[in-house]
């Protein structure tokens, strides 16, 4: 793979990827390429924060950018904080593609990507309303995209929410 950093496993607290400068240069895209993929499962007080992830954009292929996800969160029962950092040059800034219990995600800010933020069918990210996450970038698809239903059922409340552009207000 390219991935600047891996967390995976299961039953471990505590992990940190905090204040890290993460820049993967190649010139053509790949989906193997991430600057953080953090995929553990059933952890607690977990910290993704501060942290500075980019590519570059592509020469050739489908994609005009290197990298997959800048962030690609897949940590199924799982508490972590996603704040301040900065993400640019990606396919997904920030990609959740399965269930993400409820992170914290604030004051991250989202530069260029095809998606600044990618929430797969099924994901429950809860309501970021004033969180301070900032969309500074031109986005090839959308600045966030939720794939499928906003909520399980017709029935049951909203489980994803964000502004774009958000207000603090």
């Amino acid at each position: 793979g390219g991935n600047g950093f891996e967390v995976t496993g299961a039953n471990g607290d505590n992990y940190r990827l905090t204040d890290n400068q993460v820049h993967l240069n190649g010139g053509v895209f790949s989906s193997n390429f991430f600057g953080i993929n953090f995929s553990a499962s059933i952890s607690n007080n977990n910290h993704l924060d501060n942290n500075n992830i980019s590519g570059v954009s592509t020469i050739t292929g489908g994609t005009p950018f290197t990298i997959n996800c800048a962030i690609h969160l897949q940590p199924f029962g799982s508490e972590v904080s996603l704040c301040e950092n900065t993400v640019d040059k990606a396919k997904y800034g920030l990609h959740f593609p399965g269930q993400s219990d409820y992170p914290v995600i604030s004051e991250n800010d989202i530069h260029d990507h095809s998606s600044g933020m990618r929430i797969e069918n099924g994901v429950e990210l809860g309501y970021h309303d004033g969180s301070g996450n900032r969309w500074l970038g031109s986005y090839v698809d959308w600045a966030a995209q939720k794939v499928g239903a906003l909520a399980p059922s017709p029935l049951l409340p909203i489980t994803v929410r964000f502004w774009v552009p958000e207000s603090n207000t």
